[in-house]
Order: C-alpha cells, then structure tokens, then sequence
C-alpha cells in the first residue's frame, strides 16, 4: 500500500561502509554507538540483519564534514 510517500532506500551495511570508504567493523561500531542509524530486519530480533537508509548515510557524511574557513585555508598555504 502506497499513500504517496516515498518509500526510503535501505542499504547493507557492506554497502555503507564501502560508499564511506571504511571497514565494515566501523558501521557496526558507528550503529552501536548511535551514530549511524539502523534498522532492524524483521524488527526485534538480536542477531535480526541490519540495513541503513540511504538518506542517514547522506545525513552522517553532512554532520562529518570538515568545513574549511578562511583561516584554516590560509595556514595551509602558508605551510
């Protein structure tokens, strides 16, 4: 059933980790820790497979941006 929402794209973590360009242990550290989140298929269970929505990947590279300022550009030219 499809009201007219979108419907989210889910990804593997193996596919996140290598969109991210790291090791699949550190999207399993970056979930436990709540700093990726995920979603439990079928929900509930323990050891139940994981997937990350592609739109918190987008979200997670945002919030990790390093943002160069002025000041930071004009020390690394100077360098």
């Amino acid at each position: 059933m499809n009201n007219g929402a979108s419907r989210a794209r889910l990804v593997t973590p193996a596919d996140a980790a290598e969109q991210l360009g790291i090791s699949l242990r550190t999207i399993y550290e970056l979930m436990s820790t709540g700093a990726l989140a995920s979603i439990k298929i079928p929900p509930g269970g323990k050891t139940s497979p994981r997937r990350i929505e592609q739109a918190e990947i987008d979200a997670f590279i945002e919030r990790n941006r390093v943002k160069i300022t002025a000041v930071s550009r004009d020390r690394a030219e100077a360098s």
